[in-house]
């Protein structure tokens, strides 16, 4: 029989589960033990979150001693996109919130300079005035002239900012 103990140690390990597969970034472990390339390593993290989520797992699960961290915001860290658009889909906390930073999904994506990441947040109407502990908006943390001009200028336009 499936108690009500049990229940919450199945449920935890999935909240885990999702929040490490989020966690795991593209690496020589990815590469070369497990022979998969990066287009492949992303497939896999969304399945596996797609998967989690449809089990039950809650997208905004975060344990104290993990700085606030949720799989979401590991997803914008770490550029799953497909990833952080399931979690979107299943209520994922789009303010959630790095506690020692004061940092929200966009903050990371910016730091970060995840550009498609970027994107589906502002597309999903994140708030980009939000600042950080030190005063921070998320544009200040993606102010790379270089950057911005190579890969991202179209970014600029999403926040109304000139450069």
């Amino acid at each position: 029989m499936f108690s009500f103990i049990n229940y919450i140690v199945f449920a935890a390990s999935l909240e885990q589960e999702l929040y490490d597969i989020c966690a795991k970034n593209y690496d020589y472990e990815e590469a070369v033990t497990n022979n998969l390339t990066q287009e492949q390593f992303q497939t896999k993290v969304t399945l596996t979150v797609k998967n989690l989520l449809s089990q039950g797992a809650d997208p905004n699960w975060s344990s104290k001693k993990n700085n606030g961290y949720t799989a979401l915001l590991w997803a914008c860290h770490n550029g799953h996109v497909d990833a952080a658009r399931a979690l979107l889909a299943y209520s994922a906390n789009i303010e959630a919130c790095l506690n020692n930073e004061g940092w929200t999904t966009i903050h990371l994506a910016c730091c970060r300079k995840k550009g498609d990441i970027i994107k589906l947040l502002i597309e999903h109407n994140v708030d980009i005035d939000k600042r950080d502990k030190k005063g921070n908006l998320p544009i200040d943390l993606l102010k790379d002239q270089n950057y911005i001009a190579q890969f991202h200028g179209d970014i600029v336009k999403l926040f109304n900012v000139t450069k």
